[in-house]
């Protein structure tokens, strides 16, 4: 499976075994079908096998959902697309495309929105509606209806209440990513509140669902919602997947008991999960009886890498864990330490990579960090130069021109892309895995020598080399001009960027 992102449990074969639905990436093989890939693994007597499946393609694929729409008895297949569609497939070689009324969906969910026993399709939008297409029976559908609602990455249909008529509960996330595409918490769009819109009560006019009856829980970060009977008292129940807390991906998911009357009372203390993205609840089957809720974990850690980097003092005895110095710092990466202004004390070089984020409190130190070494030892906030840089992942210390001074090599990483090289006065885009690196060394009297050679590698960066001081021009990689040693000795570079 390739980038699989959604799951869902259908039976497209109708033999009866459930059948496993994963939304995938893009083709990766020859004899797949255009377009985004579902993969449906067959389920039988013996289970399930990795061999035993069969690759679906939907051009613009969004999302998935299941439900039996034609009332056979076997759960069908809904994809929301991106160009304004619903594919259902009735089967593995039966499909059909429902009209929507936009191209905004981010969601699409499956269930009785009416209370007339068909499961009907639910989409959630990046916009203040709501849109459902109601089933007609016999594979066919009303025109699509549009409400007054939220913005919805996740939509469940069920009944909160006890009034007999379906509600939707709205949930609004988004993920950040950071350059390597790791998961680097909430992103924008996400919303701080979970939102049950009450169905319409029978005999009344109007739409089934509007904003005007509504009910707002507040959970920051909450990524899925689910419903269900978890104390087992005949009433439905909400538990919400939190996806993080205040900067740390560990938190607390939460869960409300609901009294049948739009009433709800929280769980003390929650549920410790950890980077959550999804929840499920299996109900009570009896009064009395006890549900569960399984919540889905992905990640543990800070997203916003503020990690401190972590100094061991060795001693005649090796070295103790107690005896060690912590750093404040962020999205560190790696370390250099050496003399690198020849004043008889070591320095240290830190990379905070800005590989999570490059716009966070973080931002003022993102690059290049270089605490200079005194006879008293370091002083983080008085003794320290920044080089400004995004992605820089790898540092080196050597005299490469042998002129008696160390010289200072940085390399970044690139995720993805094509390959720039930059200098003070030229862009040139180079072939894949090739790069231009240049260098340069300041003299005494101020003049400049520089070098460039083209290297073979599959990372991306560039290349620092100075004596007396370090210095960077203002160019397209956002860098500037320092004297970090004061001394009026100033080194151009030419930094190199490629893929």
């Amino acid at each position: 499976m390739n980038e699989a992102a959604s799951v869902r449990i259908v039976d497209l074969n109708h033999d009866g075994w459930a059948d496993i639905a994963v939304l995938g990436g893009g083709r990766w093989r020859i004899a797949q079908p255009d377009g985004r890939i579902i993969r449906v693994f067959h389920g039988s007597s013996r289970g399930f096998s990795a061999a035993g499946f069969t690759d679906l393609g939907v051009e613009k694929a969004v999302e998935i959902a299941a439900a039996d729409f034609d009332n056979d008895g076997a759960d069908d297949l809904a994809v929301l697309r991106a160009d304004g569609l619903v594919t259902v497939f009735w089967s593995e070689t039966q499909r059909q495309d429902v009209h929507l009324p936009g191209n905004v969906g981010l969601c699409v969910a499956g269930g009785d929105v009416d209370g007339d026993g068909r499961s009907d399709l639910v989409v959630g939008t990046s916009g203040e509606a709501l849109w459902a297409v109601r089933s007609g029976g016999k594979r066919k559908w009303f025109p699509p209806e549009s409400y007054s609602a939220h913005a919805a990455s996740q939509v469940v249909v069920g009944r909160v209440d006890d009034d007999n008529s379906p509600d939707l509960v709205l949930t609004r996330f988004s993920s950040a990513r950071a350059a390597g595409g790791e998961q680097a918490g909430a992103g924008q769009g996400a919303r701080d509140a979970v939102i049950v819109l009450w169905g319409r009560s029978a005999g009344t006019k109007g739409p089934l669902f509007s904003r005007d009856r509504q009910l707002r829980l507040a959970a920051p970060a909450a990524a899925a919602s689910a419903i269900g009977d978890l104390d087992g008292d005949g009433h439905n129940d909400l538990a919400v997947a939190v996806h993080q807390a205040n900067g740390t991906f560990n938190g607390k998911s939460r869960a409300w008991l609901g009294d049948g009357k739009r009433g709800f009372r929280e769980v003390t203390g929650g549920f410790r999960t950890s980077g959550t993205t999804d929840v499920a609840i299996a109900s009570a089957n009896k009064v009395g009886s006890r549900g569960r809720v399984v919540f889905c974990n992905s990640i543990g850690g800070r997203y916003d890498e503020a990690v401190p980097v972590h100094v061991y003092w060795g001693g005649r005895d090796g070295f103790d864990p107690e005896r060690v110095w912590k750093i404040p710092f962020q999205s560190g990466y790696e370390s250099s330490a050496a003399d690198l202004n020849a004043d008889g004390h070591v320095d240290l070089v830190l990379l905070n990579s800005g590989h999570s984020h490059t716009d966070t409190p973080g931002k003022n130190t993102l690059g290049v960090n270089i605490f200079w070494g005194g006879k008293n030892g370091y002083d983080l906030e008085k003794r320290r130069s920044v080089i400004h840089e995004h992605y820089l992942g790898t540092s080196s210390v050597a005299d490469l021109d042998r002129d008696g001074w160390l010289d200072l090599v940085l390399e970044a990483f690139a995720p993805k892309g094509r390959v720039r090289s930059t200098s003070c006065s030229s862009i040139t885009v180079l072939p894949r895995g090739m790069a231009t690196v240049a260098g340069c060394s300041s003299t005494s009297r101020g003049t400049l020598r520089s070098t460039s050679s083209p290297i073979s590698t599959t990372t991306a960066g560039w290349i620092l080399l100075t004596v007396r001081g370090l210095s960077t021009p203002s160019g397209s990689c956002g860098d500037n001009v320092t004297d970090f040693l004061s001394n009026g000795h100033r080194c151009s570079t030419w930094p190199g960027c490629w893929a």
